[in-house]
C-alpha cells in the first residue's frame, strides 16, 4: 500500500529540542492524545528531558504492515524492539518507507506508523508542545 503525505504526532522527552530527527526509525501515532502517551511515559519515551508532542508531516510512501508479525512476537514474549529493528531492515531492502501495526493506546487501539527513513521522510511541522 502506498500513503499520501500526512499529519502525525511523535510524543518525546529527549533531552533537546530538534528539528531534525538522527534515529534509525521514528514512531509516529495519529493523533495528539496517543502520542502524549509516549512521550509522558519514561519507559516508551527512554528520554530525561520534558514530555511533549512533535506535529509532524510524512512524506508520502509505500507502508508494510507488521501487524502479524508484531502480534505474534508479542505473544511468544521477543524482544519487540529488536523485532520491529529486524522487520525495518527487510522492508528496506523491499523498498518501503514505512511499517505499520495495531498499538493498544490510551483510549482503543490505533494503528501506529514507523518511519524507516526520518531523515529524508519526516518533517517537524511546528515547535513541540
Amino acid at each position: 500500500m502506498k500513503s499520501k503525505a500526512k499529519t502525525f504526532y511523535h510524543g518525546t522527552a529527549a533531552e533537546n529540542d530538534f528539528q531534525v530527527f538522527n534515529d534509525e526509525i521514528v514512531y509516529l501515532a495519529p493523533n495528539r492524545i496517543e502520542a502524549g502517551a509516549f512521550a509522558e511515559n519514561p519507559i516508551l519515551s527512554k528520554g530525561k528531558g520534558k514530555p511533549r508532542i512533535l506535529e509532524v508531516q510524512a512524506k508520502a510512501g509505500k507502508v508494510k504492515d507488521i501487524d502479524e508479525i508484531v502480534t505474534a512476537a508479542l505473544i511468544a514474549e521477543d524482544d519487540i524492539d529488536e523485532v520491529i529493528c529486524i522487520e525495518a531492515a527487510t522492508a528496506r531492502a523491499q523498498q518501503f518507507r514505512y511499517l505499520e501495526f495495531s498499538h493498544p493506546g490510551v483510549k482503543n487501539e490505533f494503528v501506529a506508523r514507523i518511519s524507516i527513513y526520518p531523515k529524508e521522510d519526516l518533517s517537524i511541522k511546528r515547535k513541540p508542545e
